[in-house]
């Protein structure tokens, strides 16, 4: 098949009307979210546990033969710059994410809520991590791939100690004191980065 055929067959094929998508583009996403809470009556006072779990992946690819056209310079199709010319000069994206979350509480409670002070303390554990990366391949524009790439994360946890105390005083005044006190640590991790070389008209040159 000649080029101009292809490209003919491409333009039909495709949903958009101005470009010309040369990959397809699937995406998974997959997560689930455990829970599990626990009750224990010790006599004096109600514990309760509560635990969860979050994790999620996730991934796409994505085409950008044609903003990377647009952007540096052309494939050389009369149509356009953002125009490719043949299915070898497509440019794939990727984008994966993952994110997990566990959390921790405990809680104890005064068994019986109908006395006249009734009281609750508990402790809580978090830990929240999430990393995502983005990558872009060119067969055409840099002899070194990938051309674009981002990598970045972050881990973020969390730990507190609470507790209240209710006092009533008749059926309609009550007085409550409470506090919660806590302490969080951000990690942060971000990579970023670039082709060190771009090829200009078949040739590759220092320059991105």
């Amino acid at each position: 098949m000649s080029t101009n055929s292809w490209y003919r067959r491409a333009i039909s094929a495709t949903a958009c009307s101005r470009v010309v998508c040369l990959l397809r583009q699937p995406t998974t996403d997959s997560l689930y979210l455990p829970s599990l809470k626990i009750e224990a009556n010790l006599g004096f006072a109600d514990l309760t546990s509560v635990s969860s779990y979050y994790h999620r992946e996730a991934s796409t690819l994505f085409d950008n033969s044609n903003l990377l056209g647009a952007l540096l310079g052309g494939y050389g199709n009369p149509l356009g710059a953002a125009y490719p010319t043949d299915y070898s000069q497509a440019s794939p994206g990727y984008i994966t994410l993952r994110q997990s979350f566990l959390s921790q509480e405990l809680r104890l409670a005064s068994a019986d809520a109908h006395a006249p002070v009734t009281w609750v303390a508990g402790l809580f554990y978090s830990r929240v991590r999430q990393e995502d990366s983005e990558s872009i391949d060119s067969p055409v524009f840099t002899s070194s791939n990938p051309i674009l790439y981002t990598d970045q994360g972050i881990l973020d946890t969390q730990v507190a100690a609470f507790g209240q105390i209710d006092y009533r005083a008749t059926e309609r005044l009550k007085f409550t004191a409470g506090a919660r006190v806590g302490m969080g640590i951000q990690i942060p991790r971000p990579e970023f980065g670039v082709a060190h070389r771009h090829k200009a008209g078949g040739v590759a040159s220092d320059r991105l």
